[in-house]
């Protein structure tokens, strides 16, 4: 139980902040269901402005729970390595959060868009008098005041990163990716360490290999799906065997 309320509230609590900071149309993001939680406290969080906050604040506080029935059997500084990670994460999304709360200041905006007109004129007409041939006056122009006009839309795409644009920061992928991170660590694999058939001789000498990991694994799993085939002919053949007799 502990396990699965930890990981709805870890969910939870990345699309939380999330939330916070998205400037997107549409704030739905993906969640592991969260709907048998306490209504009393679910409507709580709904009514308050600092949900990132309160949903730190369960998981701080399950993990404490946890540790007091010793369900959670672990030292006292790794532990505490576990509270300093979450709190890092809020100061990480407080930081973010001053991109959205603090914008650009506007006299400052002001002034780059008047430097870069004024440079606009400038350059065209130093250029239209330092050469003689109009094509290698367009072009040296244009390469000039395009570099600059580049730079200053970029950094306009970067003040903003967590909207809908193409060059924005893909938040719902984000989100998507956490919980399938999540199922995987829930998995029964995920949760025990693999068996290890040892052989002194054999696994003595730490032989290394370069291999690709993905094909290699994958390899592995059809030599294994392959020995369970045969396995399950031998037994079909042996009670086609006994049925025939």
């Amino acid at each position: 139980m502990f396990q699965h309320r930890l990981v709805r509230l870890i969910s939870l609590l990345y699309g939380a902040a999330l939330s916070e900071v998205s400037e997107m149309q549409s704030n739905a993001f993906e969640f592991i269901d969260i709907d048998d939680f306490e209504h009393e406290s679910l409507e709580f969080l709904e009514a308050s402005s600092h949900k990132c906050e309160i949903v730190l604040q369960w998981v701080q506080r399950l993990i404490v729970e946890a540790h007091d029935t010793n369900i959670l059997k672990v030292a006292p500084p790794i532990l505490t390595r576990v509270y300093n990670q979450l709190g890092n994460g809020i100061v990480i999304l407080n930081n973010a959060e001053k991109l959205n709360d603090f914008p650009m200041p506007f006299p400052l905006a002001q002034i780059i868009i008047f430097m870069l007109l004024l440079h606009w004129g400038i350059t065209a007409l130093v250029v239209a008098t330092s050469m003689s041939h109009p094509v290698w006056v367009f072009l040296t122009s244009f390469a000039a005041v395009f570099g600059f006009w580049g730079v200053h839309y970029i950094g306009l795409e970067l003040e903003q990163p967590f909207g809908d644009d193409a060059n924005d920061l893909p938040i719902a992928e984000m989100q998507y990716d956490m919980n399938a991170s999540l199922k995987d660590l829930m998995s029964a694999q995920a949760r025990s360490v693999p068996s290890f058939d040892f052989d002194l001789e054999v696994h003595s000498q730490l032989e290394t290999r370069i291999l690709s990991l993905d094909e290699h694994l994958c390899k592995i799993r059809k030599q294994v799906t392959g020995e369970l085939s045969q396995i399950e002919r031998k037994h079909k053949t042996k009670a086609g065997t006994r049925m025939s007799r």
